[in-house]
């Protein structure tokens, strides 16, 4: 069998921006006619959900809704009720300009504030502010820098933390636990490892212990020995 080794060349990564905007929205809220009419407000809520990114040249435009949820009393005595309403939102971010072949944006949303009151029993008026947080890295980036960090809980831990030290090279710290309902102590194994090994992991995981309980994280950035180097600071 002929082995055939295919090279290409990669742009150099690293490159990153972080942008910030405001997020203002008014509007009023109906409560539908199958649920109480409103009589107090108890508590309210609103999440931005990002369903479409696009990346232009010293642009990002996020496209979406808020979730707004509000609890209230429609009755004196009488249980919580709860209305949900969903609110369109098209944001652009300005970004810095700088060259790059791929790119990947990770947005959050923060409420800044938020005012909702009862113009009637069927209206209420809601005044939002959300901060919007987008980072956009150089896609070959991500791909290089994203580790799994990797929790263990098995009666057969001295075995897997053999294993990853002597298979994977990787370094296993033990760390104390006890059970939530049991009370018993157990040891928590705990790892970092490449994405690519992962999968050798699991593998060595359940051949030890099939009734193991693993929880697998992804993590972009390790600093120490067999990952990134510390930097520097002046």
């Amino acid at each position: 069998m002929e082995l055939k080794v295919f090279r290409d060349v990669l742009p150099a990564a690293g490159a990153d921006c972080t942008a910030k905007a405001e997020l203002p929205l008014e509007t009023e809220l109906l409560i539908s006619d199958y649920l109480p009419p409103v009589q107090r407000i108890v508590k309210c809520f609103a999440k931005p959900v990002v369903l479409q990114k696009q990346l232009a040249p010293g642009r990002l435009t996020l496209e979406g809704y808020l979730r707004c949820t509000v609890y209230y009393q429609g009755e004196e005595g009488a249980e919580l009720c709860q209305t949900e309403q969903k609110l369109p939102f098209t944001k652009a971010l300005e970004l810095p300009s700088f060259a790059a072949t791929a790119w990947t944006a990770c947005v959050e949303g923060q409420t800044e504030y938020l005012n909702c009151r009862a113009v009637n029993p069927r209206r209420m008026y809601s005044l939002i502010m959300i901060f919007v947080y987008s980072k956009v890295m150089d896609y070959v980036s991500t791909i290089f820098n994203q580790r799994k960090m990797v929790l263990i809980i098995s009666t057969q831990h001295a075995a897997i933390r053999e294993d990853i030290l002597t298979h994977l090279h990787r370094g296993a710290t033990l760390l104390s636990g006890s059970g939530g309902f049991t009370g018993e102590q157990r040891p928590v194994l705990l790892t970092v490892v490449q994405n690519y090994q992962i999968r050798l992991l699991e593998e060595l995981i359940f051949r030890h212990d099939k009734q193991a309980f693993v929880i697998i994280e992804n993590t972009l950035n390790v600093l120490g020995k067999g990952f990134s180097c510390v930097k520097e600071y002046k």
